[in-house]
């Protein structure tokens, strides 16, 4: 019998009334390995549903809304009290103004970065832009840099050689690609139509080692590697410096660097997917011409009046303009979200304390404004009241100036530059993150919903198999008694017979002494004696 472990014992008597003589055994029952093995796969995978659904019940927990009233109202007051902010201080969008704090700035590091590698002004010129960056320009030559002169029909122009070539895109492409012409010999152009064209050219001497054995050779390529990597990166800041305020013969209108974002978009209108589309041209016009109803400028429509009173030549100069006035209006913005996670923070804490009532045993998790639900919904309810605020204050300026003329352009125009764009994107981005976590918590809740019906139906299934060892045992035990039952009357049968003729012993020892008495005089006495 292949007993794996007791469960129970299972008590059988027989009793025996006329007699005064009763038989108990003990009936031991087990359960077979095969069965064994299946219950405990059973328990070990219920086990690892319960901790699925704990982890999971923490994480539904996290994506819910525990927000209250209190709540609620602090995060609209925020959005107000924000938007009287922004009203005030922030006020209208104003290109010309943060275009020509551009220009300043850019043309102070220019200044500045000539001067430090060793340009110095003469005498009755003064400090010069263009001086300067002619200097730079000589001192910092980039391998290519005038190649396009070489492609007659392609359009790639003096203005417009910044943007088709990737080497002169202040990004990490553009210094990829710059490492490249130094390797491969070669520039690369993409003109309007996203056409490539490679030219042929000679690079930089860099003072490149040669070695003339194996090793020698094999150390040398490396350090040459590092050397023109080094040279490279040095000589393409510099010659970026020379034209990000425009080129030598012309100060203010000439051809700048593209900024990150007009680098990125021409980068990816290189790309097939976009080569017979008109995306690559439509760049071109915004870099070289710029955002407006002008000739061969590209039409914003009401987004016009955001560029207007400055060059609106989409270069780095306008792009680091267009970041100025949107640091402008972020200043709001980032006060609203101080107050409503500070808010969170407070509270959360306060009620922490008070359950832990030990500052080393506080879970930061429940009071860092971080990564859940509630801090989500509040900021959803600051911006979007602080965005309404916004329209509101820009549509109700703007009626006042245009005398009540709703719907006239100037009307229209106005409010665009009122409206806090910083402010609007914040709201967007708060929504889709409160809606994708409501997403996520609805596909948790249903994968707990699966886990729960799984773990019952393997509870059901314990039942089962706990059933069947029952019944085996029931069956076991009556068999096992059927047969103790047996076992039991023949063994009271034998003691039956054994008493008789025991009864029967004792009375021929009776007859037997008595007729050996009768026979042996005085042997009664003398087998007593030898006993005691």
């Amino acid at each position: 019998m292949d007993i794996l472990e007791q469960k129970s014992i299972v008590e059988f008597k027989q009793e025996i009334p006329d007699d005064n003589f009763s038989v108990e055994y003990e009936i031991v029952p087990y359960i077979k390995k095969e069965q064994n093995s299946d219950i405990y796969a059973l328990d070990q995978r219920i086990s690892s549903i319960d901790t699925e659904i704990e982890k999971l019940n923490s994480e539904i927990d996290r994506l819910t809304n525990h927000a209250d009233g209190l709540d609620y109202i602090v995060a609209v007051s925020s959005g107000i009290l924000s938007g009287i902010i922004d009203s005030i201080f922030v006020g209208e969008w104003n290109f010309e103004h943060a275009k020509a704090i551009s220009n300043e700035e850019i043309n102070r590091k220019v200044m500045a970065f000539a001067k430090k590698k060793g340009w110095q002004p003469h005498e009755g010129n003064g400090e010069r832009l263009d001086l300067a960056i002619k200097y730079l320009e000589k001192k910092y030559p980039l391998p290519g840099d005038g190649a396009f002169e070489q492609l007659a029909g392609s359009g790639i122009t003096k203005n417009t050689h910044h943007i088709d070539d990737f080497c002169h895109h202040p990004n990490i492409v553009g210094l990829i690609c710059c490492l490249l012409v130094q390797f491969k010999g070669e520039t690369i152009y993409y003109n309007n139509s996203s056409t490539k064209y490679s030219i042929p050219i000679l690079v930089n001497d860099y003072g490149q080692l040669q070695g003339t054995t194996l090793v020698t050779k094999f150390f040398c390529g490396i350090i040459n590697w590092f050397i023109t990597v080094a040279k490279t990166i040095a000589n393409a800041k510099g010659h970026w410096m020379s034209d990000i305020a425009g080129s030598g013969t012309s100060k203010h209108g000439g051809a700048g660097l593209p900024g990150p974002v007009m680098s990125l978009l021409k980068e990816l209108s290189a790309l097939p997917c976009f080569k017979d589309s008109n995306f690559s041209e439509n760049l071109r016009k915004v870099y070289q011409n710029g955002i407006g109803t002008g000739k061969k400028q590209i039409d914003l429509g009401i987004l016009n009046s955001l560029f207007e009173g400055a060059s609106s030549k989409f270069d780095i100069r306008t792009e680091n303009a267009l970041k100025h006035e949107l640091k402008r209006q972020a200043v709001p913005v980032v006060i609203n979200e101080a107050l409503v996670r500070g808010f969170y923070t407070i509270r959360h804490f306060i009620a922490e304390y008070k359950l832990k009532n030990d500052f080393y045993k506080l879970d930061w998790k429940n009071i860092l404004p971080f990564k859940n639900r509630t801090i989500i919904r509040m900021l959803t309810i600051s911006t979007g009241t602080f965005t309404a605020f916004d329209l509101a204050d820009a549509t109700i300026r703007s009626a006042v100036k245009n005398a009540g003329q709703i719907g006239s352009p100037l009307f229209i125009k106005d409010i665009i530059l009122r409206v806090n764009f910083v402010g609007i994107g914040r709201f967007a981005i708060a929504i889709s993150t409160d809606v994708s976590m409501e997403v996520k918590k609805s596909t948790l809740e249903y994968k707990r919903i699966e886990l729960f019906i799984e773990q019952n139906e393997l509870l059901n299934a314990k039942i089962f198999y706990r059933q069947q060892e029952m019944w085996i045992q029931i069956a076991n035990t009556e068999s096992s008694a059927k047969k103790l039952l047996k076992i039991a009357e023949q063994s009271i049968q034998f003691e039956k017979e054994a008493y008789k003729d025991m009864l029967q012993s004792v009375n021929n020892i009776g007859i037997y002494a008595k007729k050996a008495e009768e026979k042996n005089p005085g042997l009664r006495k003398k087998l007593l004696d030898s006993m005691w």
